[in-house]
């Protein structure tokens, strides 16, 4: 389909499967490329490259987080290394204050890291 407008944005416009078929008449080589995708198409090969393409894309991305993640959690564990000694000893001595004392039996019910109470 071509049509022709007058005026200030006037021209000659087609759609594009007359450009497709113009271009098909100046160069034999893409009317060939053309029928050579389609056929690709046609036989599922084009989609299977798209396919292959998109599981590259994701498999990079996976990649790229889990390389921050590890990143991440290196940085993590290198500071807990100096955190974790000074929390524990917050830990320890606040359950200490909260113990009840009695004269005697010290360090009876001591709260220790490992989950466990009631240690003797």
């Amino acid at each position: 389909m071509v049509f022709t407008e007058r005026g200030v944005h006037g021209g000659t416009y087609g759609g594009k499967f007359v450009a497709y078929d113009y271009a098909a008449w100046l160069n034999p080589g893409f009317k060939y490329a053309a029928y050579k995708v389609l056929d690709d198409y046609f036989t599922g090969e084009l989609q299977h490259r798209n396919s292959l393409s998109a599981q590259l894309n994701m498999k990079c991305h996976e990649f790229d987080q889990k390389k921050d993640m590890a990143s991440f959690c290196g940085q993590g564990l290198a500071a807990w290394r100096y955190t974790k000694p000074v929390l524990v000893a917050e830990i320890n001595s606040l359950a200490n204050q909260l113990q009840i004392t009695i004269p005697g039996l010290s360090g009876i019910c001591r709260y220790e890291i490992t989950g466990r109470r009631g240690r003797y």
